[in-house]
């Protein structure tokens, strides 16, 4: 394709993949509110903030990461002016989508590391992506900070975030670290040695289950049968669950 065209359609795939993520009922609350910040509900205003965020830092991060790596950002056959949308690429696309437009087993390690972290958290409630959700991260982040600031109640938007709903983070932040650590280490003890296969393309391989991403690094045909049972486990039944409880 045409550099234009190349923009044109990752532009296009990117748009679709956020309004995808963000979750229908954002949408009806951004289309009810007329695009007004201040009318939305808190759920859709701690969306659409932390999915910016999460995007912006996400694309600017890779691009630092990548920008002098010579089988990704800095192939000599692409040009400068995609590289940038490249990395936005990214970013939008490890937390919910799975499409790539550069071959992630060439990503340097913290860009590898970026992309786990990205896809665990996942896209937002109510929408077509999976992963631990946009909201509870937010939700658990802030009461991180509430505790290192000594305060007891998390306000955001000045509203108070009810306790029972920072208990359901904490107990989803907590049960989403253990199905993927569970997973790993199954998965690790399950899989014969070879120079293919590392640790970090197993938890990559976990996470993106969990996540329902859809990405790998090339071990899936390396799997047991009982590996790939819980792959398979991770991506449906745990995925349900997280839809069903997180908010």
């Amino acid at each position: 394709l045409q550099i234009s065209e190349t923009l044109i359609v990752s532009w296009i795939v990117m748009a679709l993949i956020t309004l995808g993520g963000i979750g229908f009922s954002v949408m009806f609350d951004v289309q009810k509110s007329q695009g007004r910040f201040s009318r939305l509900t808190l759920h859709s205003k701690l969306v659409l903030v932390i999915s910016a965020i999460l995007t912006v830092s996400g694309a600017v991060l890779f691009f630092l990461f990548e920008h002098d790596n010579p089988l990704t950002l800095a192939d000599p056959t692409l040009h400068p002016g995609v590289r940038p949308v490249a990395a936005l690429f990214q970013s939008v696309t490890t937390r919910t989508a799975g499409f790539q437009t550069i071959d992630q087993e060439n990503l340097t390690p913290p860009s590898l590391m970026l992309t786990l972290i990205w896809m665990f958290i996942g896209a937002s409630p109510a929408s077509t992506g999976g992963g631990l959700k946009t909201t509870t991260f937010g939700i658990f982040f802030l009461l991180i900070v509430n505790v290192l600031r000594g305060r007891d109640r998390i306000i955001v938007f000045r509203r108070t975030i009810n306790q029972s709903l920072v208990n359901r983070a904490v107990v989803l932040f907590t049960l989403a670290l253990c199905l993927v650590i569970l997973s790993f280490l199954a998965l690790s003890l399950m899989l014969p040695p070879s120079e293919a296969v590392n640790s970090g393309n197993i938890l990559y391989e976990v996470i993106s289950a969990f996540a329902t991403v859809g990405q790998t690094l090339g071990i899936t045909p390396d799997l047991s049968v009982i590996s790939k049972g819980i792959i398979i486990l991770l991506m449906f039944r745990f995925h349900f669950f997280f839809i069903s409880n997180s908010f």
